[in-house]
């Protein structure tokens, strides 16, 4: 195991899942899990969380674990998997195709006047009543959510910040992000789609919010996440 490169194919039955890894130098810098014909990639290079265990720590590789370049590229590449996490650079959320379901990073103090949370006061203002009188009663803190079903689908207010006057948390986000997918899996909800939450007003860096969302949606992959990074109507 002294090559600098390294590819892996491991196959986990009980989620079941096909994981795949590159090592550079003993270190894991791109991987990705196949769900069926459902997939999501990791990076160094785009900042992503990685698996952290070293090849060399690695004590139950098996011959029929290591693949060549070739193959890992093969899957890394394959066009036709369904990705679980889309990143739309432009766009509007409430105007994909096929999507009713909708979320949006809130703060805890009731308030919805700047960015894209005025669109969903205004979209859905039986939902921003009880969202302001839950911050007002104290129920609504950083890391909830609030499920409000519209009729045709849900809206997820995610608890990412305290205050409009404070910053959202990646911590608060990972905890959201969490919470919304096990309840979207619960109620078969089969795709969201969320603008770049916890950046802009936020006062996050985005490539950071990227890798926590990724990070949470791995394990929620039957929930397809559309998420619009900057918005054009």
């Amino acid at each position: 195991m002294t090559q600098k490169s390294f590819f892996l194919k491991k196959h986990l039955e009980e989620i079941p899942l096909t994981a795949y890894f590159h090592f550079e130098n003993n270190y894991c810098i791109e991987y990705m899990e196949v769900h069926h014909n459902r997939v999501i990639r990791f990076s160094e290079e785009a900042g992503d969380i990685l698996p952290d265990q070293p090849l060399s720590e690695i004590d139950d590789l098996a011959k029929e674990d290591i693949i060549t370049e070739e193959d890992f590229r093969t899957v890394w590449n394959d066009s036709n998997l369904d990705e679980i996490v889309r990143f739309i650079p432009f766009g509007d959320i409430f105007t994909i195709s096929g999507v009713t379901s909708y979320a949006h990073g809130c703060n805890c103090v009731g308030a919805m006047g700047a960015g894209i949370a005025v669109q969903f006061k205004r979209r859905f203002p039986e939902m921003y009543t009880l969202y302001h009188k839950m911050c007002k009663h104290g129920t609504f803190l950083p890391g909830d959510v609030f499920d409000y079903h519209y009729g045709s689908g849900h809206v997820y207010n995610l608890g990412t910040q305290e205050s409009w006057k404070t910053s959202a948390k990646l911590e608060y986000i990972a905890i959201a992000i969490d919470r919304m997918l096990e309840l979207a899996e619960r109620c078969q909800v089969p795709a969201i789609a969320l603008p770049a939450i916890g950046a802009g007003l936020g006062g996050l860096k985005w490539h950071d919010v990227k890798a926590v969302i990724k990070n949470a949606a791995k394990l929620h992959p039957e929930v397809t996440l559309y998420v619009v990074e900057s918005y054009r109507p």
